[in-house]
């Protein structure tokens, strides 16, 4: 089996470094236990001293471990063709989107900034009906007590609520 290898320079501390891989490797290993060396470099070479005598871990450290369980949270992103861009992932991780690999996939199907997903988000449903017969529940629009024998053409309600709603792969966002 024929390997690709890759180098990625990582800038970490006013230093640069190369991280080498080669196909088949495990990226997100590699790259947790660089970051996990780095953590235990800075725990060592700490020197400043609180009140009580300890030391000061650098903030660099909190930092790093956010950025460690990002890249730990990135999974199996080889599925989604628009989530294979690292200036994506790496906007992703920046902007700490709390959302899954679908949501964000579709989110940037329905050109949602990545920094907007989170707010335009609006949930998975089967068809635009189901979506404007729950939205408009929600909001109140639709009394709990409808009576029977009333009927709503969700249908069409939805073609105009979804002037304002996008929807990707039966996720369903508002458009900011």
């Amino acid at each position: 089996m024929k390997t690709t290898d890759l180098t990625i320079a990582i800038s970490f501390n006013g230093e640069e470094y190369e991280m080498e891989f080669t196909t088949g490797n495990d990226f997100e290993e590699s790259i947790l236990e660089f970051i996990n060396e780095k953590i235990e470099e800075i725990n060592n070479n700490a020197e400043e001293i609180n009140d009580d005598g300890d030391k000061v871990i650098i903030d660099e450290i909190t930092e790093i471990k956010d950025i460690a369980w990002s890249v730990a949270d990135w999974g199996e992103v080889d599925e989604y063709k628009n989530l294979k861009d690292i200036d994506v992932l790496n906007e992703i991780a920046n902007e700490n989107v709390d959302q899954d690999w679908d949501v964000i996939s579709a989110a940037l199907d329905a050109d949602v900034q990545i920094s907007d997903i989170d707010e335009a988000y609006q949930g998975e449903y089967k068809d635009d009906a189901e979506f404007a017969e729950q939205l408009c529940t929600d909001i109140g629009d639709i009394p709990s007590n409808l009576p029977s024998y009333i009927y709503i053409d969700w249908e069409r309600t939805a073609s105009d609520i979804m002037m304002d709603y996008t929807e990707s792969n039966g996720y369903y966002f508002r458009n900011l």
